[in-house]
């Protein structure tokens, strides 16, 4: 069955977009949960053609050049001498910084928590956004 979503549903797909869902999964959890609605539905032609002028209003958004900078993040830790840290710098303290800074973190993408010194680069998806940006993280000694 064809549905097309009214929210971004992880793994499936992003607002606006129309997908192939199984049945019992559409009937069962998309449909009474409001994330979806039948394609051959009534409700699904004004959802497509509202996605549709939400889309160009992102991409105009993004063409003057208002989407957002993200500033790189420095953090200064006590270390070993061998560059080791002794407290890590984890995803939830990149998220707190960033949203100090006023930016709005949906999620941080990092495999294990940061225990060196140096420059890293970490993935990150935004509020409102789809796709990951990376992100400079800079770790210091005292």
């Amino acid at each position: 069955m064809f549905v097309v979503l009214k929210e971004n549903v992880e793994k499936l797909g992003a607002k606006g977009e129309t997908v192939y869902v199984k049945p019992g999964f559409g009937r069962n959890y998309l449909i009474p949960k409001a994330l979806a609605v039948l394609v051959s539905s009534p409700e699904a032609k004004g959802l497509v053609v509202g996605f549709e002028k939400a889309k160009v209003r992102a991409e105009e958004k993004k063409e003057s050049g208002m989407d957002i900078k993200l500033p790189d993040l420095e953090f200064k830790v006590k270390s070993k001498k061998d560059g080791t840290i002794y407290t890590a710098v984890s995803a939830a303290k990149i998220t707190k910084d960033l949203r100090d800074k006023g930016v709005e973190v949906k999620k941080v993408e990092l495999k294990e928590s940061i225990k060196e010194i140096g420059e890293h680069q970490v993935s990150l998806i935004l509020k409102g956004e789809k796709e990951a940006r990376k992100l400079r993280v800079k770790v210091e000694a005292l």
